[in-house]
């Protein structure tokens, strides 16, 4: 698949939730460009990892790991009704399912998508997951008596792309993939495909994984993959394996030309993506294959005419292992070294150094981390980086792995990035991610004198409390403060979806706006402010009430009748 020119896609939503806190595009930049290390001890409402945990994991059920890269937020912490699920069935969904509403409702907030445009539109769903900790909880002997009718719809991983479907009233592709460690990654090609084939005008894709039980940790230890370390040490010469995380993440994606149309924010084109197996080789099936990767890379780079000496920055797979990162160096340099100045070296990095492999949520994690560093022009220093690993060709410094913050200015080019995924069964994924610049140029919206009328919405008070308080963070932010009132009026009024709680704010600047906001979070009620609860069910009537009194000028009814049909045709049936 080519995307160029009028076929180009477009990134125009993020929703994720990561270590570290990350539960945004903005916290997900926040945490790794400053550095974070996100590993912990294995929370104790996951499992109690002395029962598991051997530094000789020769010993039956055993791991030789107690950490990982888990979530903050409590697997519990979920508001069913929000999306329509009773208490009862959210409580034997699958973890997965749950989060995996949250970030894509956030991503369509992201992207300025409302929930009226998505009901019974074509958008299709391709989620990539491989984690069934859930089945084996719910379907494991101990438990078979409290098997449930919900039980079913929540074990699968059919339920993860098909509840997102449902749940939103969408009709296109709705497909779950699952290639382990590039899951994530081939469900984004799979729906650029879908785009470009004309099965689905937007797409949903991304991945999730959760951990939430000891037994693949354990088989994963045994089988040589995770470090004892309990990190991620790409590419240094003290790697010995990686470190599992969890989380989820949720890109939205659609054709550049209608994101423009639209006046999205647009955080990355998506100039190429593919997908392509090692078939048998020689060292085993869990044995990466540099040939393999190579030739994928080069075909998409053919395929997209674009110069790979033109790529400024790949983010890698990276996992940390002996075998694997030696491998993925060595078929990179093959594609983006030759010809290439060792003073311009292209820089290769992996997130994964920041919280851990994410498994089946990895690949979109990449495809976030890479389309923010060409967002924000910024190239991040990868952790535990200290001691290049002596197995892998630098290609004399025409690849390097950055220990320090670079800006990334390309000057009149656009910003070119390469994303690369493979899992353990020999499925390898790549992207290729560009800047998007503008045809026309930006101009700065001014303020006009006068009053705004801003409305807010969620489904509760609760809810609309923790609104104000978001809107607030926001307008403090670098970001928020350099957003006119005219766009952020234009966002609220018809970029976001109209929910119960409603909430109308007379300002005259954003000074006035935070003050009311300060106010309505504390539970007062400034003035300027209206709010109710409205019925959006759709099940509303609407009538007119004649008092008696007569018109309010000669021949109002008469207006009525010729320039209302539904007047005009209620009036005839009389």
């Amino acid at each position: 698949m080519t995307h160029k020119n009028s076929s180009s896609l477009a990134i125009v939503g993020i929703g994720c939730r990561y270590p570290g806190g990350i539960s945004s595009a903005d916290t997900f930049w926040d945490v790794i460009s400053k550095g974070t290390d996100a590993i912990v001890d294995v929370p104790s409402n996951r499992w109690d990892y002395r029962k598991f945990f051997d530094a000789n994991d020769k010993r039956p059920g055993k791991s030789r790991v107690k950490q990982g890269g888990y979530l903050q937020q409590s697997l519990d912490q979920f508001d069913p009704l929000f999306f329509g699920i009773s208490p009862r069935e959210a409580a034997y969904t699958d973890p997965q399912q749950r989060l995996l509403l949250e970030v894509t409702w956030e991503a369509f907030e992201d992207a300025g998508i409302t929930e009226e445009r998505l009901r019974g539109s074509d958008t299709g769903v391709f989620i990539g997951a491989f984690n069934l900790d859930n089945l084996l909880l719910q379907l494991g002997r101990d438990n078979v008596e409290t098997i449930s009718a919900s039980t079913a719809a929540s074990v699968t991983m059919t339920m993860l792309s098909n509840r997102l479907s449902y749940t939103f009233d969408l009709t296109g592709p709705s497909v779950t993939m699952d290639t382990a460690c590039s899951s994530s990654m081939v469900a984004m090609h799979y729906a650029c495909q879908s785009i470009i084939n004309g099965d689905c005008s937007i797409a949903i894709a991304g991945g999730v994984n959760v951990i939430s039980r000891p037994e693949y940790m354990v088989s994963m230890s045994k089988g040589g993959f995770l470090s004892a370390h309990g990190r991620c040490k790409s590419f240094d010469k003290d790697a010995a394996g990686y470190v599992r995380g969890e989380g989820a993440g949720i890109i939205i994606i659609k054709t550049l030309e209608q994101a423009i149309a639209d006046k999205d924010e647009i955080y990355a084109v998506i100039r190429n993506t593919g997908v392509n197996q090692d078939g048998h080789t020689q060292n085993g099936i869990s044995f990466p294959s540099a040939e393999a990767q190579q030739r994928l890379i080069e075909k998409l780079y053919r395929e997209a005419a674009i110069n790979p000496l033109d790529v400024g920055y790949i983010e890698a797979h990276g996992t940390g292992t002996q075998a694997g990162d030696p491998i993925e160096i060595s078929s990179l340099a093959a594609v983006f070294t030759p010809g290439r100045p060792v003073e311009t070296p292209c820089f290769v990095g992996s997130v994964k150094s920041n919280f851990g492999h994410t498994e089946s949520a990895a690949g979109v994690a990449g495809i976030i981390k890479a389309s923010l560093s060409i967002k924000h022009g910024e190239i991040l220093p990868n952790l535990h980086f200290n001691n290049p690993n002596p197995n892998i060709d630098f290609a004399g410094g025409r690849i390097a792995v950055p220990t320090s913050q670079h800006t990334w200015n390309e000057g009149e080019r656009t910003r070119l990035a390469s994303v690369n995924s493979f899992g353990y069964g020999g499925t390898n994924g790549h992207a290729i991610l560009e800047e998007f610049k503008s045809p026309i140029s930006a101009q700065q919206t001014l303020d006009q004198a006068g009053h705004y009328l801003l409305p807010l919405s969620a489904k509760n008070r609760k809810a609309l409390n923790a609104r104000c308080s978001k809107l607030l963070d926001y307008l403090q932010s670098p970001k928020g403060q350099n957003v006119s009132l005219n766009d952020l009026n234009y966002s609220l009024a018809y970029r976001q979806s109209g929910l119960e709680e409603r909430l109308s704010l007379v300002i005259k600047n954003k000074t006035d706006l935070e003050e009311k906001l300060r106010s309505l979070i504390q539970g007062d009620h400034p003035e300027g402010s209206v709010q109710a609860a409205i019925d959006v069910s759709g099940n509303r009537r609407l009538a007119f009430v004649f008092t008696g009194m007569g018109p309010q000028w000669w021949a109002m009814g008469r207006e009525l009748y010729a320039r209302e049909p539904v007047f005009q045709q209620v009036i005839d049936q009389c």
